[in-house]
């Protein structure tokens, strides 16, 4: 019993963890560069390309391990190091992620030459966690929806996302 509420508790920090992951966690370290951008709509626009690029590409990779562009070409710093931390885990724990994670909706929140900040609203209700054996040991009280706060600097080559945090407003 007590190997059940270990593993109860092990699928319940992942899960936790697959929202933060989703968006991320990190501190900047990649150099701002002046965007360029005509206005705030366009530097949102950006923003909300690069978060449904890595969106997109992490739901990719769950099928298929080799997929391009990875997911971590979109992260930067200690967002990197947390994705990498969390796929090991996860692995010494016998357990995968199935099943993609869908953007509702983003809105701009705020915008400075070198950064932005977009809220997004997440559904996760088809993202499941399965051990091993295919079973899935997906909590049934984790919700399906979650809205995050996303922060991705404009930095050369590209924009990368440096941060995301758990909103506080439903979606």
């Amino acid at each position: 019993m007590a190997r059940r509420t270990a593993r109860g508790a092990m699928v319940g920090a992942v899960v936790l963890t697959l929202a933060l992951v989703t968006a991320c966690t990190p501190d900047p370290e990649p150099t701002p560069t002046p965007t360029g951008f005509a206005s705030e709509e366009e530097a949102f626009a950006a923003a909300e390309a690069t978060y449904r690029a890595y969106v997109d590409a992490l739901n990719r990779s769950r099928t298929d391990a080799s997929a391009v562009p990875p997911p971590e070409s979109f992260l930067s710093g200690d967002a990197l190091t947390q994705s990498i931390e969390v796929d090991q885990q996860l692995a010494d724990a016998g357990l995968q992620l199935v099943g993609p994670a869908v953007v509702i909706g983003i809105q701009g929140i705020e915008w400075r030459a070198e950064s932005a900040s977009i809220g997004a609203c997440m559904d996760y209700t088809e993202a499941r966690v399965v051990d091993s054996a295919g079973t899935d040991v997906t909590p049934a009280d984790r919700p399906n929806r979650a809205s995050l706060i996303i922060e991705v600097v404009f930095a050369a080559p590209a924009p990368l996302i440096v941060q995301s945090n758990v909103g506080d407003q439903e979606c």
